[in-house]
């Protein structure tokens, strides 16, 4: 699960920005990148991995879910990599990051979902809830991506990148400890743990809005709204899965 978490979003960044104008990828009519634009492309996006997750659902529990998934998880891993080093290829790479991530999805929401019975509309339900309202919060002014907000959220990103990575080396292995990342884990750390790291996904959506909103009035090109669209997907799977995550360490209780 950590893998396919966001960890980084290397598609909303200055380095990927400037490499998309180096390999060329602006259009040649001098298209603009435009608000309405990538939230089109994400609208895109979001129903290619549902339409996926709803597919590749009843195979669950079957031979064929299990290459299903993992083709869906790394799949997913190895386009992001491609689409961040080779963004002439973005066109091409957020479809098709957004098939794997559906194919993930769709198992592993399916698998909680036989535990947890109508957790994968209620994590749906949140992640979505969570988007509005910090959509609101960014647009009324009350959260912005300040100076210092970037540093403490870059600062904070790679611990908690390392910490999800470590609890799934652990957990492959079959090592103790990281107890307290699981769901079945009810004490107080746990809970602090996984809450913090829900909001701080949650966050990461200041942080896309942000890079977005100074692409468009810089006149970055048009490519770039796939980046957009391509980076808030990364983050909402991000979301979702914590969501998930959170509601069934409570459904546990």
């Amino acid at each position: 699960m950590a893998l396919g978490a966001r960890f980084n979003n290397p598609a909303l960044s200055r380095t990927a920005w400037r490499r998309a104008v180096a390999f060329g990828v602006a259009e040649s009519d001098n298209a603009r990148m435009t608000v309405a634009g990538t939230i089109n492309k994400t609208g895109f996006l979001a129903m290619i991995a549902l339409a996926v997750t709803v597919a590749v659902w009843p195979l669950a529990g079957t031979p064929a879910g299990t290459p299903v998934f993992a083709v869906g998880m790394f799949g997913g891993i190895i386009t992001a990599l491609v689409a961040t080093f080779r963004p002439n290829t973005i066109r091409i790479t957020a479809p098709v990051y957004a098939l794997c991530k559906g194919a993930f999805l769709g198992i592993l929401t399916a698998m909680f979902n036989l535990r947890y019975p109508g957790i994968g509309i209620q994590a749906l339900g949140g992640t979505m809830i969570t988007l509005f309202v910090m959509l609101g919060l960014y647009r009324s002014g009350l959260l912005r991506a300040t100076s210092l907000f970037r540093k403490v959220m870059m600062t904070a990103l790679p611990g908690i990148f390392l910490l999800l990575v470590a609890n799934l080396i652990f957990r492959i292995m079959g090592w103790p400890g990281m107890s307290f990342m699981s769901v079945q884990d009810q004490s107080w750390l746990g809970y602090i743990v996984a809450v913090g790291i829900t909001v701080f996904a949650a966050l990461c959506l200041i942080l896309d809005f942000d890079f977005i909103e100074r692409a468009v009035e810089t006149g970055a090109p048009k490519t770039m709204e796939w980046y957009g669209a391509f980076g808030l997907l990364v983050t909402l799977v991000w979301i979702y899965i914590r969501m998930m995550l959170l509601l069934a360490r409570l459904r546990n209780r």
